[in-house]
């Protein structure tokens, strides 16, 4: 999506405004704990704790097709519950 396109969609704060509310943290805890335990097992190894793919694939005994289907299915979990909370656009 351009730039022009997604600022139409989730306008851009003004300069010292904080992108979040005070309950970002809570939500994104919440979306995480929803998910099922191997989405989120995933998602904590390659989307927060910085590991490759391929590494978390080798710490979880599994294929690295399989952490890229579970990481594309938690994500579009997770995006759900944060749209329903207002935190990313829906």
């Amino acid at each position: 999506m351009s730039r022009g396109k997604l600022s139409a969609v989730w306008p851009a704060a003004p300069f010292g405004t904080p992108l979040v509310g005070k309950d970002f943290d809570g939500v994104v805890d919440e979306a995480l704990a929803a998910l099922p335990l191997k989405h989120q097992r995933v998602a904590r190894l390659v989307d927060f704790g910085g590991l490759s793919q391929a590494e978390a694939a080798g710490l979880l005994g599994v294929s690295e097709g399989t952490v890229v289907s579970r990481l594309r299915r938690a994500c579009r979990r997770r995006r759900t519950r944060l749209a329903a909370a207002g935190l990313v656009p829906g």
